[in-house]
């Protein structure tokens, strides 16, 4: 089972919680083991171990009723969020579809109405963060044409790179970021194409 906890400070953190116990023909036996690869979870009957398939190596996918004609229990959320280190101010049942498929802007993760999506601001951020990452290492190489610029005393070509520079400084603060309205949006951000879309 997947829940998504809202951290005190707004972030989002996701947790598998696994079942406790399986009921069959009315009665109910702990797990005692679960082997997620080979898909298969254990437990002790009175006499004997007993097998069960289980429907997928995902143990975030595994409901109450994924085994056939038996019922699965789970460990209570809330106990198991009272056991974690940081403070959560809330926590809520999602499924693996209900996810981003992938894990970029993992730091944007927020919860609403049982789904994770972004947090818009907190993405720009990121984004803005990645730009500058990218940025990097063409300031780098403007500054080494600088520096031999200013080694001729080449004054239009000082003045060409200082404007390139700044060009490369002001796509973080480019309107069209701020304008994204999700993360597809905002990953057509590049840095060539803010560059071309001032």
């Amino acid at each position: 089972m997947l829940y998504a906890l809202t951290r005190a400070d707004g972030g989002t953190s996701i947790m598998t919680v696994l079942p406790k116990e399986i009921t069959v023909a009315g009665t109910t036996m702990p797990v005692t083991l679960i082997n997620a690869p080979e898909k298969y979870l254990e437990a002790q009957g009175e006499n004997e171990v007993r097998k069960f398939d289980l429907p997928t190596d995902d143990m975030r996918a595994i409901e109450a009723d994924s085994i056939p004609n038996a019922t699965l229990v789970f460990y209570d959320i809330a106990t198991e969020v009272a056991k974690l280190p940081d403070a959560f101010v809330s926590s809520e049942k999602i499924s693996v579809n209900d996810m981003p498929a992938t894990r970029a802007y993992r730091d944007a993760w927020a919860v609403s109405n049982n789904k994770v999506g972004y947090n818009m601001p907190k993405a720009r951020d990121i984004h803005r963060t990645k730009l500058r990452e990218a940025r990097k290492p063409m300031l780098e190489a403007l500054d080494i044409a600088y520096q031999r610029a200013d080694e001729q005393d080449d004054g239009p070509a000082k003045r060409r790179i200082a404007a390139e520079k700044q060009k490369l400084r002001d796509i973080t603060a480019n309107q069209l970021i701020e304008r994204a309205n999700n993360i597809a949006a905002l990953e057509t951000l590049t840095v060539e194409y803010l560059l071309a879309h001032p």
